[in-house]
């Protein structure tokens, strides 16, 4: 409809130019396929029994996540990075992405290293770090991080027992 009043018209198309669109989201979780868990993991042995699924004879790093309840009883399992056979990078951004999605409320972090060598690098060592400070300002227990070699295993539980404690 033609505007008489010149003024007000040019405000009006002023006003839509100006306006932005904003998309409206939602994420969904996927269910890819389920594999058998224990009850409730009762220690690294059994979160490193339940990630070996993923991890074992891979040619190339992978960083899984097993989000848990209160419980600790596992209710998903993600593969959050995949990386070369010597480095994977890892933003905690996308690993509690699927935390914060299952109101998870405890997280053990998993991952391979492909030369069978579980002994954690600087890197392992300060991503523990970098992930124990993100879940205490999510308020998602960090349970443990495990690195995964052939046939062995190191937890950050085991290096140092009051990981996370402040």
């Amino acid at each position: 409809m033609p505007c008489a009043w010149g003024l007000f018209c040019w405000l009006q198309i002023a006003r839509k130019l100006l306006l932005k669109k904003i998309n409206l989201v939602s994420l969904k979780l996927v269910r890819e396929k389920s594999i058998p868990y224990p009850v409730a993991l009762d220690g690294p042995g059994a979160a490193v029994a339940q990630a070996q699924e993923l991890l074992e004879d891979r040619d190339r790093e992978m960083f899984v996540s097993i989000y848990m309840d209160f419980k600790h009883v596992p209710m998903a399992m993600e593969v959050c990075a995949e990386g070369t056979a010597t480095q994977c990078m890892v933003s905690p951004g996308v690993v509690f992405r699927g935390a914060l999605l299952m109101a998870s409320t405890a997280v053990i972090f998993a991952h391979n290293h492909p030369s069978g060598n579980p002994m954690p690098s600087a890197e392992d060592y300060a991503l523990t770090r970098t992930l124990l400070d993100a879940g205490n300002l999510l308020g998602i227990r960090v349970l443990d991080h495990l690195v995964i070699g052939d046939g062995n295993w190191l937890g950050s539980r085991e290096k140092s027992p009051n990981m996370g404690r402040a």
